[in-house]
Formats: structure tokens, sequence, C-alpha cells
């Protein structure tokens, strides 16, 4: 394993790495402070974990079983097809914000351990930007238990704030998976899986599938909707 920048750094404290980190089976890139890869991240069926900080850098995953907890600021994140990307883990949720996501048939499965008494705040959280509003899938996104995934916008926080309003409440018999859209997503060669009760990850579901099961919302910011004229959700062939 790797590590940038010891546990005294602070959230603030900057470290720049100039070169690429290539992180295999078995091995771990460890990150605390802000910390830029200006090369890049490839995951070999290898994890990135971020303590007290930042880990800002495109990253390109291979394999079945690369992860990523704590707070990321991806570029854009490549992926393979049949790769798999895991946000959180049994011992820490993600909080991935991508830039855009070019996943070439990757599964990402968001789904850290459920402790009792978690609030949204604890939650695995990704949000995938794209370009005003609007993306266009090539992979798969499955939101498990006590995560959210969030597209057409830059981060996490807008997911928070829009279920707060709702009056609903997250927890272990209530909501434990939401999916967030500000614009417009077009599954047609990707997918989108919401199920609060799903603690591993899937088969990759089938291009067009849309899902929201138990335990699960959906929330959409109707005035993007409106002001485009473009449904939330686009291309699906498949609904459960």
């Amino acid at each position: 394993s790797f590590t940038i920048g010891n546990r005294l750094a602070t959230s603030n404290t900057e470290y720049n790495l100039t070169g690429s980190v290539t992180v295999n089976e078995g091995s771990a890139l460890n990150v605390n402070g802000k910390t830029t890869v200006t090369g890049g991240v490839e995951l070999n069926n290898g994890s990135v974990n971020v303590g007290n900080g930042t880990l800002v850098s495109n990253i390109t995953a291979k394999g079945k079983a690369s992860t990523i907890t704590g707070a990321a600021q991806v570029g854009t994140l490549t992926g393979a097809d049949g790769a798999v990307i895991n946000i959180g883990n049994k011992y820490k949720a993600g909080n991935v914000t991508v830039t855009n996501a070019e996943l070439n048939g990757t599964t990402v499965f968001l789904d850290p351990t459920w402790v009792d008494g978690a609030e949204i705040t604890d939650a695995s959280k990704m949000a995938v930007a794209g370009t005003n509003g609007k993306v266009t899938l090539n992979g798969k996104y499955v939101v498990g238990e006590n995560s959210v995934m969030s597209f057409g916008v830059d981060n996490n926080e807008k997911a928070q704030e829009t279920f707060a309003k709702t009056g609903l409440t997250w927890g272990k018999d209530a909501i434990t998976a939401g999916l967030y859209i500000n614009g417009s997503v077009n599954v047609a060669n990707g997918a989108i899986v919401v199920d609060g009760s799903m603690e591993t990850a899937p088969a990759a579901p089938a291009n067009g599938t849309f899902t929201a099961a138990e335990n699960s919302v959906v929330m959409v910011d109707g005035q993007s909707i409106n002001k485009e004229g473009t449904a939330a959700i686009t291309g699906v062939t498949t609904v459960t």
C-alpha cells in the first residue's frame, strides 16, 4: 500500500503528486489532506481510502473489486466492461463527485454497511455532473442500502437538502436508498437500480433498466425538467 499525507494532516493540507498511481489487488492508496494526483489513479481491483481530506484525480478502474472510501473529486471516472467499482465498504462510506463518467459497461455499486441511527449524511454518496445537467450513461449504477446517487449536479449536498424537504425519514425501516436527478439521465446504454434492501452487488442489470425498489426514494428537480422540456429519465426499456 501507498500513503500520501500522515494522520496529522488537516483536510486543507495540500499534497501534489505529478505522476500517476497504480493500485493492484490487495493494495490501497491511503490519502490524508487535499491530495492531487495529476497523472491519475488506476485501480486494478485495488482501493482508495481517503481519511481526513480529499483525493483530486482522474480514476480508471479495472477488475471486479475496486473500492473508493472517503471523499474524492474525480475529473473523469473510466471503467471497463464487466468491472465493478464499490463506493463505500463495510467499514466506511464513500463521498465521490465525478465530472464525466466513461464507464464502458462498468457497474458502480454504492453500499456501506448500515449502522443503527444512521442519517442520510452518513450514507455513501456519488454525483455525476454531466453537461448542462444532462447525463448519458454507458454503465450501470446500483444504489444499495444507505446510499444516495445524484445526476446532473457536481455535489452531493443538493440531494441531502432535497430529501430534508420531503418530510420522509432516513432509517432502517423507512428510506435507505435515494436517487436525485437535476436535469435528465439517458439510460439506453446503461441502467439505474435503487434498492434500499440491497447489501451486495447484483449481476449487472440490462441496458435500459430503471428500478426503484423497496426502501427507496426518487427525487427530481421539476424546475430543470420544465426548463429543458426533457423527461428526467429517458431511454428506458424496462421498469421494475
